[in-house]
């Protein structure tokens, strides 16, 4: 009898212990993100993705010189208020110092002597009173983006990229002056014709969309964090490649001899936008540009007649 007790008992402890496991929550497994896929199977970079950041250019403490800052300084007529520009909220991913990424200190690399005579004369041409469109800026003239390069460097406002794939093509469509570039994906070779934007090229390095870009023109992408214009040499390589559903990783690698030392690599994360791009109804023969034209002539005139005036 006692062991038949205790065998009893043994059983009637493990029956009221089963359910209680049946019931114990199951343990949890983590999910692992896959990218969408277009038809063709590459990573679906489509969509419209927001560049808006807090983290600066270079590390606090570069002297990059920035000659538009100066202008801006110089001459406050004709600045936006606050309405215009984006609220920078800093992101998970935001890096804590500088989007340069190499040199690995966060600084620009030192320019080349042509390239610091480049940047005096275009610092006096930026500086004195304008004689005609060509003597301002591409970004002022709505040629070109301040901030949509390439590379793209954000800045102010409008900050938003389209990204929209075909099979043999990729289509980049900046907000900022609302400018397509356009990627054969198709293996092409590069033309001979240089264009404000370069001549680029795409390819897919495993799930990454590397554009490379060659032909420029002489005078600059219009971006305005840098501290001189690049030119006609200027080779660069943009890499995209999707993180998560939200991240967009945007890497690029200026190399231009004759303006930089040495070659330099940026990267920044892109956050999908639920937002619409809006037309950027700006154009080169803007309502603007007489007024601003007109105010360098009458600012010539009282120079020249308060020299008139001067007791000799």
């Amino acid at each position: 009898m006692p062991h038949r007790f205790l065998t009893a008992t043994g059983v009637l402890a493990i029956l009221s212990v089963a359910p209680l496991a049946a019931q114990a929550p199951a343990a949890k497994t983590s999910k692992i993100w896959t990218a969408p896929r277009t038809p063709d199977g590459h990573p679906d970079l489509q969509g419209i993705w927001s560049y808006i950041t807090a983290t600066p250019l270079e590390k606090p403490g570069g002297s990059r010189g920035n000659i538009y800052a100066r202008e801006d300084a110089e001459n406050p007529v004709g600045g936006y208020n606050n309405l215009f520009y984006d609220t920078i909220p800093r992101g998970p991913k935001d890096r804590p110092t500088s989007q340069v990424v190499d040199p690995p200190d966060g600084h620009l690399p030192p320019l080349t002597p042509a390239a610091q005579r480049r940047q005096a004369a275009f610092a006096e041409k930026m500086l004195r009173p304008a004689t005609g469109p060509e003597d301002r800026a591409l970004y002022e003239r709505c040629i070109l983006g301040f901030n949509s390069g390439p590379p793209i460097i954000p800045g102010g406002y409008n900050q938003n990229l389209e990204i929209v794939q075909t099979r043999a093509t990729v289509a980049l469509y900046t907000e900022m002056i609302h400018t397509t570039r356009l990627v054969p994906m198709d293996g092409r070779p590069h033309g001979a014709l240089q264009q404000w934007n370069g001549d680029p090229r795409g390819r897919w390095e495993g799930d990454t969309l590397v554009v490379d870009s060659v032909k420029f023109k002489d005078q600059g992408t219009g971006t305005l964090l840098l501290p001189v214009p690049m030119d006609e040499n200027l080779h660069l390589v943009e890499r995209f490649s999707l993180l998560d559903d939200k991240t967009l990783l945007y890497q690029y690698t200026v190399d231009d001899p004759s303006i930089w030392t040495r070659p330099w690599s940026g990267q920044l994360y892109m956050t999908r936008s639920p937002d619409q791009i809006y037309e950027y109804a700006c154009h080169e023969g803007n309502y603007a540009m007489p007024a601003i034209l007109a105010g360098a002539r009458r600012e010539e005139k009282a120079t020249a007649d308060a020299s008139k005036n001067r007791p000799k």
